[in-house]
């Protein structure tokens, strides 16, 4: 759970509503996205009533831990169970309601948007509505939305299994009179900007010393004077730019940064993998800085400052590695079934069973998987789907060997957003796109797949391989050839076909953690 890192300084309170329609988003634009009181793990999912009355509304009361900070978006997971879109009459940021204690002020928000578009969602995934840099001041903060009357889809992800905070609430009459509580955290947050300081400055997950889980993100923000500007981000040991991440420059059609939610901020986010778990990581980059021109005029290049990042494995989610194949970098080469993609193409990655323990000793039955990640390209300069990503016991009847998915098995997702993705070659970190799936409680008698198929005609989607062996640091790769990488034409009618001879490894993981 990311606490608020670094808030900017007091520039009064936004009173004045925005009225329009907020379009959603499947991508986390900063890392900083903070949902304070709520572990970011649903265990149950709840409705006030079923179908939604007139006045449903959920919020959360932020009290003044928000204050001085700016607000870039909110965020809020909800299990849509219907095949279409739904709609939110309204979502927004609200101050308290006078002399009303944990009700917020519905007349009089900070940011609201009329009709908030929820995409199609089979499972519960954090969708995150982007608004305009918002400054609050020391205003007691509330985030709520309403379901749309008569509805009956919808259901509030929630955390039941973490501390109880006391800050959720709801209420079928829009805080009339009464509104109640019980002990779940809601799903419904703020992403919140760290301190944007000076140009040249880099963060990552918005602090300079970062410490993370293993599997969770790394979100560099790179802090410019313009957006005409470029940057270079370098591996720093020692604070001295040694190896450049990237091969371009980054601007605003560089590739795997985009531009923060806020002017001047570029952003991207990483997996930490196994191999990544050890001594702090530094980072910094090589930037042009107009605030120190040259002679001619034109902008000196500047070295920013060290930021690092510390990945730790407090649940031993890397002994035995079980759902990871590759070793976490990639060599440059990307893969497909066909180009265009058929009606019928998969990948997927035969993980074996999951024997791997905790560090307390613990198998893995007493954990959960709980993601699939993709390293993959995106060719085109707009978002594009999987038709499938999940994960799946085999299919032993079509396939003796094993080596074939049955996709009816297991727990899945359909139309998975893939996200405007270039990435960069040769020996580098790829930042995989985690697809939260509904957790799937580890069966070490089962061996587990992890599945990902393209949909009809597609010609963007490309996935990441690994060809050049281990991480002898993490112990966490296999050696190759190993034949775990599998690939079909026909849907997995007939058995899966070795993906490359046996020479790859597709760069597709499951992520499971201890419950």
């Amino acid at each position: 759970m990311r606490r608020f890192l670094a808030c900017l300084g007091v520039l009064g309170l936004v009173s004045t509503a925005q009225a329009q329609l907020c379009e959603p988003e499947l991508l986390n634009d900063g890392g900083t996205v903070d949902k304070l009181f709520y572990d970011g793990v649903a265990e149950t999912w709840v409705k006030i009533n079923q179908p939604s009355g007139n006045s449903d509304w959920y919020n959360v009361d932020f009290d003044a831990t928000a204050q001085s900070c700016t607000v870039a978006g909110i965020a809020v997971d909800v299990w849509n169970t219907s095949n279409g879109q739904e709609v939110f009459p309204k979502i927004g940021l609200y101050p308290e309601f006078p002399g009303a204690p944990n009700v917020p002020d519905l007349a009089n928000p900070i940011f609201e948007c009329k009709a908030a578009v929820k995409v199609t969602d089979a499972f519960a995934s954090v969708v995150y509505y982007p608004l305009d840099c918002i400054h609050l001041g020391s205003t007691d903060l509330h985030v709520a939305f309403q379901m749309r009357p008569g509805e009956s889809a919808c259901f509030l992800s929630s955390d039941a299994s973490g501390t109880y905070y006391n800050r959720s609430f709801v209420t079928s009459n829009a805080y009339q009179n009464t509104f109640f509580t019980g002990n779940l955290n809601w799903a419904l947050g703020l992403e919140v900007l760290p301190t944007a300081a000076t140009a040249g400055k880099l963060l990552l997950n918005g602090v300079e010393n970062a410490t993370v889980n293993v599997f969770g993100e790394i979100c560099y923000t790179m802090w410019l004077a313009n957006t005409g500007l470029r940057f270079l981000l370098y591996f720093c040991p020692g604070g001295v730019p040694f190896l450049q991440i990237l091969p371009v420059a980054f601007t605003i059609s560089g590739s795997a940064f985009f531009p923060a939610a806020c002017p001047n901020g570029w952003q991207a986010c990483i997996i930490g993998e196994c191999g990544f778990v050890g001594p702090p990581l530094e980072f910094c980059t090589i930037y042009q800085d107009p605030l120190n021109p040259k002679v001619n005029g034109k902008p000196s290049l500047q070295v920013s400052n060290v930021a690092t990042v510390t990945v730790l494995d407090p649940n031993g989610a890397c002994e035995g590695c079980f759902g990871l194949n590759d070793d976490g970098n990639h060599d440059g080469f990307f893969w497909r079934v066909t180009n265009p993609s058929g009606t019928s193409d998969w990948f997927n990655v035969n993980l074996g069973t999951a024997l791997a323990t905790t560090s307390a000793g613990d198998t893995a039955v007493n954990n959960a998987m709980t993601s699939v990640e993709i390293g993959f390209s995106n060719s085109y300069p707009v978002p594009n789907a999987w038709n499938y990503v999940g994960i799946n016991n085999p299919d032993t009847v079509t396939d003796p060997t094993g080596n074939t998915p049955d996709t009816s098995t297991g727990s899945s997702i359909s139309t998975a957003s893939a996200p405007v993705v270039a990435y960069q070659t040769h020996d580098l970190l790829w930042p995989a796109v985690v697809y939260d799936i509904p957790d799937v409680p580890v069966d070490t008698t089962q061996v587990w797949h992890a599945t990902v198929g393209w949909q009809s005609g597609d010609t963007a989607l490309w996935i990441a391989s690994d060809t050049d062996g281990t991480d002898p640091d993490s112990g966490c790769g296999i050696a190759l050839p190993v034949n775990y990488s599998f690939a079909s034409s026909d849907g997995y009618v007939n058995a899966a076909g070795v993906g490359r001879g046996g020479n790859v490894h597709w760069a597709i993981k499951i992520n499971w953690t201890e419950k």
